[in-house]
């Protein structure tokens, strides 16, 4: 059999930041479950926290229910956690969707939630990492720090297309869970190793660090309780401007078993 990664730890660390008035980030760490996830909610005074807090709980919920009900096969790990996130982003979408048309709003406005996260189910011995819009995973190994999602984002779009014309607004998103009826979310297996770190992050955290600054970060403080590495990077975020909520959570796997 493969090896299996031990139940990872992991803790996390959300701040309002230095100019808005609320937060509009949420998180939830499920050690048992092994989903982690970061949601960023989007609509200001139309309820972003309550899209972003709808998203991870309907997330949570609804895994808990498939994990319970269809147990993942030691053999078929990536293909069933896969589908799993995708109901489960599908469930989410839908609720905060009909919180929407409670409210009268057209489809393509109204409040939402971007996020990022991994799931590594009891006996899987590969993860999922998933996303819509821009929280981001970045992956800590080696020393180097390696980001393992792209922002559905319009800059993004005008990155990858060739930067024809002048830069869009970092902040408009392309995809995001609740202003449309459907949603598609972006999945990719993900292999651990012993001391692996995962970083989930808001685009609070990224939009004031830049890569090499959270690399550098991550390098100094090696060694610390992991919620003292997420409260120095928040703090980072912070001191560079905090010009919107941030969260950031790490994921550390200690070491690995063997099955027998």
């Amino acid at each position: 059999m493969p090896p299996r990664p031990d139940t990872p730890h992991a803790a996390a660390i959300t701040h309002v930041g230095m100019r808005r008035q609320h937060n509009e980030d949420c998180y939830s760490i499920d050690e048992a479950l092994g989903l982690f996830i970061v949601a960023d909610g989007l609509g200001g005074h139309t309820a972003g926290e309550v899209a972003s807090r709808t998203v991870v709980t309907v997330m949570r919920d609804t895994l808990h229910e498939q994990l319970s009900d269809s147990p993942v096969p030691a053999d078929d790990t990536s293909a069933t956690s896969r589908h799993a996130i995708r109901l489960a982003v599908a469930a989410a979408n839908e609720n905060v969707f009909k919180l929407n048309q409670a409210r009268a709003i057209k489809q393509g406005q109204g409040m939402g939630a971007t996020l990022a996260g991994v799931y590594l189910p009891p006996s899987a011995t590969d993860g999922i990492v998933f996303h819509v819009g821009d929280c981001r995973v970045y992956l800590w190994r080696g020393q180097r720090l390696q980001a393992l999602t792209q922002d559905h984002s319009l800059y993004q779009k005008w990155r990858s297309s060739g930067q024809d014309g002048p830069a869009p607004n970092k902040n408009v998103v392309l995809r995001a869970v609740g202003p449309w009826d459907r949603i598609e979310v972006e999945t990719q297996t993900y292999q651990p190793h012993s001391d692996d770190l995962l970083l989930i992050c808001s685009d609070g955290l990224t939009d004031m660090v830049s890569h090499a600054a959270l690399e550098q970060a991550l390098r100094n403080s090696a060694g610390d309780a992991l919620k003292t590495r997420c409260a120095d990077l928040v703090e980072l975020a912070n001191a560079n401007g905090g010009r919107d909520n941030i969260t950031a959570m790490l994921v550390h796997w200690q070491s690995l078993e063997v099955q027998t």
